[in-house]
């Protein structure tokens, strides 16, 4: 359930976002932060 919902953030995130591979970067570490929460 949260994977999902932040997976379907993550695609807006990604359909927004311009510099791809830095904004990629950084949401894979936030992505990190979130599954230890």
């Amino acid at each position: 359930m949260k994977i999902l919902l932040f997976y379907k953030l993550f695609n807006i995130y990604v359909q927004k976002s311009r510099n791809y591979k830095q904004k990629f970067l950084s949401t894979f570490k936030m992505l990190n932060q979130y599954m230890y929460l």
